[in-house]
């Protein structure tokens, strides 16, 4: 299912509780943003531009204001996705790498994960359509369960855009359009 920010009349609408209540899936380029845009931010540096030419400090703080608008929620991520995360940490921070995990460590701890196993994505018809990060996340949601998907490849949204127990939330072509809208 698909989120139409510009209907919901508040962010903790009930329709939206139900998809966010077990915990926001997110995807890695949304926790690229959360946590290059905080060392960027701290340190006056610009590996989140590096990593997107298109994201800015600006992104990481509507991208916290967005998901500080959802409480109570917590992230949940996969091994899958910690891995996508930690190789592009470790080629774009390269040598301040050891320098970057004692400062995020306290934060990255917080994230819930949930573990799939490949023969579950292997076996799934989604398969050939997903890369492994976001299928994992798609797998995590139980059948007949409800579940969201923050992310910011459209691919993954217009793959699930009809299944209605996943809300896929878009950074850059839902969210931010949003948020700059309400900011005025």
């Amino acid at each position: 299912m698909k989120l139409d920010l510009f209907t919901e009349k508040s962010l903790l609408s009930p329709n939206l509780k139900k998809y966010v209540k077990k915990g926001v899936l997110i995807d890695t380029a949304p926790l690229l943003i959360l946590f290059l845009g905080y060392y960027d931010k701290k340190h006056k540096t610009s590996y989140l531009h590096k990593f997107d030419s298109g994201y800015t400090i600006f992104d990481y703080e509507l991208l916290r204001t967005f998901l500080s608008g959802l409480r109570p929620f917590r992230l949940k991520i996969t091994p899958h996705i910690f891995h996508e995360f930690y190789k592009h940490i470790q080629n774009l921070l390269d040598s301040r790498l050891y320098d970057f995990f004692p400062e995020i460590s306290e934060y990255l701890l917080k994230i819930k994960e949930q573990h799939i196993l490949k023969n579950d994505i292997i076996n799934h018809e989604l398969f050939e359509k997903l890369e492994i990060g976001e299928h994992s996340l798609f797998l995590t949601i139980q059948e007949g369960k409800y579940g969201c998907i923050l992310t910011d490849e459209r691919k993954v949204c217009g793959i699930l855009e009809k299944n209605h127990s996943v809300l896929t939330m878009n950074y850059s072509n839902e969210i931010k359009p949003f948020l700059l809208t309400q900011l005025g």
